[in-house]
């Protein structure tokens, strides 16, 4: 309860990936977060991705981050 919304953000990202899962699905993902530490997440989670195979579902209206992140883009 004393974690600020991009504590809350960072430790929910390490909690969904320390499982090594085959699916994440990510809503606004990055929302209260800083720029620097965006750029952290989308680098960690590209290298995670391959590293892993995992597949990623990001849901987000921040396009500058779903085009740096995402091999594949759906707008709905």
């Amino acid at each position: 309860h004393e974690f600020s919304g991009g504590e809350r953000q960072k430790i929910a990202i390490a909690r969904a990936i320390i499982r090594n899962p085959k699916l994440i699905i990510a809503d606004e993902i990055t929302s209260s977060i800083d720029y620097h530490s965006k750029i952290m997440i989308i680098d960690l989670l590209r290298d995670l991705q391959m590293k892993n195979s995992f597949a990623a579902i990001v849901i987000s209206h921040d396009l500058e981050f779903i085009n740096k992140l995402t091999n594949k883009i759906i707008k709905i």
